[in-house]
């Protein structure tokens, strides 16, 4: 009389994990492409687009935001710096 074993042999559950493995590695990698992408997009709704300048009077109107914005900047140090020495 022969006896019947149950259960799986090595081959099938090699074939399982390696099966789990493969499909696991795909979804991760999809899920880390998934984040770079949204990271990206999220990075590109926060940058302005930079001003076109096509003339000469574009980039005068330009330089003066800046000198302005930099005068701006450097006056509030001064206060703050001003503020902090006469608190000693």
């Amino acid at each position: 009389m022969k006896s019947r074993q149950s259960g799986f042999s090595f081959i099938e559950l090699t074939l399982v994990v390696a099966f789990v493995a493969v499909f696991g590695f795909v979804i991760v990698m999809a899920v880390k492409n998934h984040d770079n992408v949204a990271s990206e997009t999220a990075a590109q709704a926060t940058v302005a687009p930079a001003p076109q300048i096509t003339s000469k009077a574009d980039l005068v109107t330009a330089e003066q935001s800046l000198d302005a914005a930099a005068i701006d900047d450097n006056s509030n140090d001064a206060n703050s710096l001003d503020q902090d020495l006469a608190t000693f």
